[in-house]
């Protein structure tokens, strides 16, 4: 598997505590539609850390029956334990997912000995699925150094690793560090145009559940050199990028996909409905873009 190009990091649609299995497939089909490389399930969008280890599994054979081969769907097999994320691994690498992603360990701060450890027994414990890392330390504190990943990219399966610390001196080290097939892909929205131009190969995106034709063509056009292009749809995006940040990913990426009428407002506790004041922000956006 090739990991580059448009990938969109899906949302959970909720509706009374339990998966919307409609909403998640009509959703599903307008991402499909767009163009896109692929899919990541159970991810940071996804209220992954509030899924339990039925529903991860259950939403990667759902997402798997419903792309049914057309684009690629990378499962968030990631974990603290190290003990969970190989079980989470396997599971997905037994309903046949076409890679795994794995979050770099939160809360318990692992040195970086202890992460490479870590992604090596992933690896040694599971069999041919192709494997993701994934370094976002806003969220675990812990920030994989760049020696790391270029000594893990050396193990035969780690394909890529989707960078979330917006350090674009780090991914240009490690692109310069790895085997040619082992792909950097931004892990945030605002910095995958400058990520490309280093040597990235791609993004896991939040915006591209809004925008996601855009995100491809912004794409599409770096790999034509038409920078122009690219510079003006990200600049459209830029507005909607922020937004997106008014509050803790997903509750703003779910708001706004409830006022498109996709899915329903619904999250998992500890997280909570968007604010009334981001919420008339974001609905403004949403019509300057012609989105609602």
């Amino acid at each position: 598997m090739k990991l580059e190009g448009v990938y969109v990091a899906t949302v959970t649609p909720f509706e009374n505590g339990k998966i919307d299995e409609k909403a998640y497939a009509e959703y599903l089909e307008n991402l499909i539609r767009s163009g896109i490389a692929g899919i990541v399930v159970c991810g940071s969008t996804g209220e992954s850390s509030m899924l339990t280890m039925e529903e991860h599994t259950y939403l990667f054979q759902l997402s798997m029956d419903i792309v049914n081969k057309r684009i690629q769907v990378i499962a968030n097999s990631g974990a603290n334990s190290t003990h969970e994320a190989i079980y989470l691994t396997r599971k997905a690498e037994k309903i046949g997912v076409d890679a795994s992603l794995s979050v770099v360990p939160y809360y318990v701060k692992p040195t970086q000995e202890g992460l490479y450890l870590h992604y090596k027994a992933i690896h040694d414990e599971t069999e041919n699925i192709p494997l993701i890392i994934y370094n976002v330390p806003s969220r675990t504190v812990v920030d994989i150094h760049a020696e790391t990943v270029i000594r893990l990219s050396a193990l035969d399966r780690y394909i890529g690793i989707k960078e979330a610390s917006s350090d674009i001196e780090k991914v240009s080290v490690i692109v310069a560090g790895v085997k040619p097939a082992f792909s950097v892909v931004s892990g945030n929205d605002s910095t995958f145009l400058p990520l490309l131009s280093v040597g990235g190969k791609g993004v896991i995106s939040v915006i591209g559940n809004i925008m996601p034709k855009e995100l491809v063509a912004l794409y599409n056009s770096v790999r034509k050199d038409d920078l122009q292009t690219a510079i003006a749809l990200n600049a459209k995006m830029l507005p909607l990028y922020q937004a997106l940040s008014f509050e803790a990913n997903p509750i703003p990426v779910k708001y706004a996909l409830y006022k498109m009428g996709q899915i329903s407002k619904e999250l998992k506790l500890p997280l909570t409905p968007l604010n009334e004041s981001n919420a008339m922000k974001m609905d403004q956006i949403l019509k300057d873009l012609s989105l609602v």
